[in-house]
């Protein structure tokens, strides 16, 4: 909701996203240097760490993409389908015992998503939708690239410290939307790296940084460390 703010300057979401991932790489980096952590990786865990940061990238890339084109009421009725993607990846790779108990939590998961979007207060924002097919589909592709990323990063977490895991597979993401970013430097306008000089979508991205960033995926990291996938997720 918040980053649909910016988004309503039609500024180019792939600034937004080079901006949030820019800046949460850069705290994380200076969270580690602070509490002098080692950010040594086995050259083994290299792959791995590398798929983490992609994965990562396509979930805040096809995030992002998702609310240009559709509602972000829409968008979040999306989210309770991570934990039932990581169930039946766990099945698959037998990385966890699924139990009832877990089986009951994304059932719960799932229906308290439905009844938030069918009992939703307020004016509905769906008006506003420019692609329901397309942002469906980026909505789609973020659910499994999230799903994806926890499973992928399960054993680094088992191993290193969370804060340093995500630090570094922040710097992957950050690599690839600055990648991105610099194949359409000739079609992006030099207004939208400055927002348009709107000072609200400065601290939208300052919001969406701190919180839903730097705080979410470090807090969902320590959670993977000491859970299995498909409870973190639910």
């Amino acid at each position: 909701m918040v980053a649909a703010i910016i988004f309503s300057g039609e500024t180019d979401p792939l600034v937004f996203i080079l901006y949030r991932l820019f800046l949460t790489t850069v705290l994380m980096q200076l969270l580690v240097k602070a509490y002098n952590m080692s950010t040594f990786i086995d050259p083994a865990d290299h792959k791995r760490l590398c798929a983490a940061g992609m994965l990562s990238f396509m979930n805040i890339l096809f995030a992002t993409l998702a609310l240009t084109f559709i509602a972000p009421s829409r968008f979040s009725i999306f989210q309770p389908c991570i934990p039932c993607i990581v169930t039946a990846l766990s099945m698959l790779f037998k990385l966890e015992k699924i139990v009832s108990l877990k089986l009951v939590g994304i059932a719960l998961a799932v229906a308290g998503a439905f009844i938030a979007e069918l009992w939703k207060m307020g004016p509905s924002d769906e008006s506003k939708e420019l692609n329901v097919p397309l942002g469906v589909f980026f909505a789609t592709t973020q659910v499994f690239s999230m799903a994806g990323l926890q499973i992928v990063v399960k054993p680094l977490l088992n191993k290193y410290d969370t804060t340093v895991v995500s630090a570094m597979y922040f710097v992957v993401s950050t690599f690839a939307i600055m990648l991105l970013v610099l194949c359409r430097i000739d079609i992006i306008p030099p207004n939208d790296f400055i927002f348009n000089g709107d000072s609200m979508s400065w601290l939208a991205l300052l919001y969406v940084v701190i919180f839903a960033t730097l705080y979410s995926f470090t807090a969902i990291n320590w959670g993977g460390k000491h859970l299995p996938p498909t409870v973190t997720t639910v």
